[in-house]
């Protein structure tokens, strides 16, 4: 989250909204001394808090005054189609908890993957929780107690305009948004093949300090985004269902982004 007591503006990070790349360039305006940097904290009655992603009824009660600000102030979100956030957090997920990206697994391991993660949804009973928070609904991001308070949202594919509109608030040129986290999958099997059996190779044999350039280069030429509506698992009945019915209202407040 960022907080502009000089310009009188909140930009509300919802996980997995490209809400990383925004943050690079509107951190200069942050007002709150980093009180909403990437850390995970022990907060009573919500275990351990990712406050990088607060939503706003653990905002209103953890820090109140903010609250109140993000009430007051122009506010802005970014938010992303549910079914596409969904895969995109279970990317975030596999690489964070297991120690394994999604590039990495089969179609029927991505699946397998997706059905657990919601199994623990529905069992959750803390869903704010640092490992699940980015599963967490949108729409709990966005209003508080049955009432809109982020004034301003955004479509994924509006980052630019975002942008452009803090810029006019702020008089100041911010540049253009670099999306920095993007969830991608190999060209092919035999790509992937190859390109793993040359990690292990190469992070044998080579210091981290030259192993990490070449793994981000290759990345860039033996990958791409990928769509998950596209995808075998993604076309899945119990997934696709599930997303519909727990996100509905996610849907919803995409659809009126648009």
């Amino acid at each position: 989250m960022i907080i502009s007591d000089k310009h009188q503006f909140a930009f509300v990070h919802i996980p997995k909204c490209a809400g990383t790349s925004v943050r690079s360039l509107l951190e200069k305006f942050d007002d709150t001394n980093g009180a909403y940097g990437s850390k995970v904290i022990e907060i009573a009655g919500y275990g351990k808090v990712d406050v990088t992603h607060l939503p706003l009824s653990v905002l209103a009660e953890l820090a109140p005054r903010d609250f109140e600000k993000v009430r007051a102030y122009e506010t802005f979100a970014i938010v992303r189609d549910p079914f596409e956030r969904f895969f995109s957090a279970l990317a975030q997920h596999s690489k964070m908890y297991r120690d394994i990206e999604i590039a990495q697994m089969s179609g029927d391991e991505i699946k397998r993957s997706a059905l657990s993660i919601l199994n623990s949804l529905q069992a959750s009973t803390n869903k704010y929780s640092h490992e699940f928070i980015h599963f967490a609904p949108q729409v709990d991001f966005v209003s508080w107690e049955g009432e809109q308070i982020i004034k301003n949202m955004y479509p994924i594919t509006a980052t630019a305009t975002l942008i452009l509109d803090i810029e006019k608030l702020t008089g100041e040129i911010l540049g253009s948004v670099q999306h920095r986290n993007p969830t991608r999958v190999f060209h092919s099997q035999n790509t992937k093949t190859i390109a793993l059996t040359g990690k292990r190779i190469v992070e044998t044999l080579l210091p981290r300090t030259l192993s990490d350039p070449l793994r981000r280069l290759a990345r860039e030429k033996l990958m791409s985004p990928t769509s998950h509506h596209l995808q075998d698992y993604g076309k899945d009945p119990d997934i696709s269902d599930f997303i519909s019915c727990f996100y509905a209202e996610d849907q919803r407040l995409f659809d009126k982004s648009l």
